[in-house]
């Protein structure tokens, strides 16, 4: 097993070319540290100059040998795909294995675990370690000594910085071994900080880390804003740090059993019903903030029987309390209370969830911002996805959509703040907005249907100004009626055009041959089965004035792949674009006023839409491969 990882990395010592092709990219790499090159024998047969200059060679090669050696070790022990801490039985300090063949040459590897965390030394080595790798490799009667130093972790893992109070380590039995070994079993990467480190330690330990998780032992002194300006996420318990990151101007501790769910839209608490909870098996102090709050606080849970926040969140680029704005996402968690006979022991399942979705959660980019290049699915105002309709991704980068292809990260989003004016009764595979300051669970009415990502409120509007009308075209040939099948445009060079209508008549194509340019100053209608193909390396953007109407069975590109080939922009101030049913668009869409898919349409690809959108027993598969132009 290792040794066959070390073989299958085999080293062309003259060369010193070695291939690291398939292997986990390295997350952190320490030090390369060459040691000494040692003579283990000399060629009698040759004159010292020869001698000199064949152990020259020599050492090279055997450095070689040795560099191969640590580029296996440090692939095996990144293969997400493998368990290396047990594979082939419990890994120990010390050599793991001798004289290994390696080209011409031969290596012998040893590891050393240098994390700091005498706690740890019992369990054996872990899969988020720091090790030493040791390499001696030999050729030609010589042999060099080279050392790598990794931390053994997954790429795709959620790194958690463990903030702790004045140490280095978890304590064995304490409520924080429990906490980090909750996390090592949820797949998370967990290093630790102890709260009286420098804040440059501080800057050094965020730059390596996805979200950094405080737990209530610490003193808020200790702590104080060393964590506030950075843009990794922050999951805390220590309520003395309210005012610290900003969530409140004081926070308060008492003890129950019990939280008040009041907002499950959002990814940490869509799992729990609204109402009350329990989130601990004993009575323990919970603590809820209070005073002034945060300008962009959302509250996910209360005290019960007060408007107290409990458990609550702020995106970033949010309002904070004191002034400024979140640099990443911070939690707040409803427990602990530094100081008291709090046992973390007495949390439950349900709060053990809470948090292991808050540090998910907090682990992740903040809330789009709004602008052309973030949401799939842009919005002025009222967003109707009606029962049996969905909402998905694909990546158009990898081939059309199909539902072996369809992913779960969809980003639809809207202005409004009124209430009820997102309705969702179908389902959504992703992530939805509302306007900023809008109250997620008030914007967004979930009439039957399912949200798979996050809701929350975007933290500046979308632009969804109409498009303007275009300019230099040539002047109008009228309207132009499509009555048989009809190429325009040609192979390899640009064309424009301008007409009053457009229209292609039942079952007839329009092919695209070309860069084509179609503006429309009045309205285009595909009537039944109609068409527009687009021939191969052929384009099509098309500026309509009032109306595009795409009766059922009629398709506008149907290829899913080629979504960044079409754009369609309706820059009245009444454009509008019906779907039919049945019918297929894929391309990128800007239109001034409403946009209509009726039963059974599909759209591929993104969209701007001025005023409303309504989704009647339709999909929508939003692109993630096509830039917005």
């Amino acid at each position: 097993m290792i040794a066959a990882s070390l073989r299958s990395l085999v080293v062309d010592p003259r060369t010193g070319s070695r291939s690291r092709g398939g292997y986990a990219m390295l997350l952190v790499l320490i030090a390369i540290a060459v040691a000494t090159v040692v003579a283990m024998g000399v060629l009698q047969s040759l004159t010292p100059a020869a001698t000199l200059a064949s152990n020259t060679r020599n050492s090279s090669d055997a450095l070689n040998v040795a560099l191969s050696g640590l580029d296996a070790m440090e692939a095996y022990v990144l293969d997400d795909g493998i368990d290396w801490t047990t594979e082939g039985g419990a890994k120990s300090e010390g050599t793991w294995f001798s004289d290994v063949a390696m080209g011409s040459g031969t290596v012998t590897i040893s590891a050393e675990r240098t994390d700091g965390d005498p706690n740890d030394d019992a369990e054996g080595f872990q899969a988020n370690d720091t090790v030493t790798f040791t390499a001696v490799g030999a050729f030609g009667g010589v042999t060099a000594i080279a050392q790598r130093t990794v931390v053994t972790q997954s790429p795709d893992a959620i790194r958690v910085l463990f903030v702790l109070n004045n140490q280095t380590a978890p304590t064995p039995g304490s409520d924080e071994e429990t906490k980090r070994d909750l996390m090592r079993g949820w797949g998370f990467d967990v290093s630790y900080i102890s709260s009286t480190e420098a804040q440059s330690v501080f800057d050094a330990a965020a730059l390596v880390n996805d979200v950094a998780y405080i737990t209530e032992d610490v003193i808020g002194s200790h702590v104080n804003t060393k964590l506030k300006g950075f843009t990794i996420g922050v999951v805390s318990e220590e309520a003395a740090l309210n005012d610290d990151f900003g969530f409140s101007s004081t926070a308060y501790a008492y003890n129950t059993t019990t939280i008040d769910i009041t907002d499950n839209l959002h990814y940490i608490t869509d799992h729990l019903s609204l109402g009350n909870h329990t989130i601990a098996d004993s009575s323990q102090q919970m603590v809820y903030a209070y005073g002034t709050y945060a300008g962009g606080i959302r509250t996910l849970a209360e005290r019960p029987s007060t408007s107290y926040p409990q458990l609550f969140v702020l995106d970033a680029g949010d309002a904070l309390y004191g002034g400024g704005n979140a640099a990443g996402r911070r939690v707040m968690l409803p427990w602990g209370n530094s100081g008291s006979s709090f046992t973390f022991q007495g949390i439950n399942a349900n709060g053990h969830e809470i948090m292991k979705k808050a540090i998910e959660w907090a682990a992740l980019p903040g809330t789009p911002s709004g602008g052309s290049d973030e949401p799939h699915i842009q919005v002025a105002g009222e967003i109707e996805i009606k029962s049996g309709s969905d909402v998905d991704s694909y990546d158009s980068g990898s081939g059309a959509y199909s539902s072996g292809s369809s992913g779960a990260n969809a980003v639809m989003a809207s202005n409004t703040t009124s209430s009820d004016k997102i309705k969702i009764e179908g389902d959504v595979e992703g992530d939805v907005y509302c306007g900023v300051g809008g109250t997620p669970s008030s914007v967004i009415d979930l009439a039957g249907g399912s949200i798979s990502g996050t809701t929350d409120a975007l933290s500046s509007a979308l632009d969804t100004s109409r498009p303007s009308a275009p300019s230099g075209f040539p002047g109008s040939s009228g309207d132009r009626t499509i009555s048989s099948n009809t190429t325009i445009g040609t192979a390899g060079s640009g064309t424009q055009f301008t007409y009053g209508k457009l229209e292609i008549k039942e079952e007839e194509t329009l092919t695209i041959r070309g860069d084509v340019e179609i503006k429309i100053t009045d309205e285009m209608k595909l009537e039944e089965e109609a068409r527009v193909v687009l021939d191969s390396g052929a384009t099509l953007k098309l500026y309509i004035n009032k109306k595009l109407d795409v009766s059922e069975e009629a398709r506008i590109n149907s290829d899913s792949s080629r979504t960044a080939d079409l754009e369609v922009y309706l820059y009245g101030s009444d454009g509008e674009v019906v779907l039919g049913e049945e019918s297929r668009f894929a391309g990128f869409l800007h239109v001034a006023d409403k946009l209509e898919l009726k039963e059974d349409s599909r759209f591929y690809g993104r969209m701007i839409v001025g005023d409303k959108l309504v989704v009647d027993d339709a999909d929508i598969h939003a692109d993630e491969g096509l830039t917005p132009p």
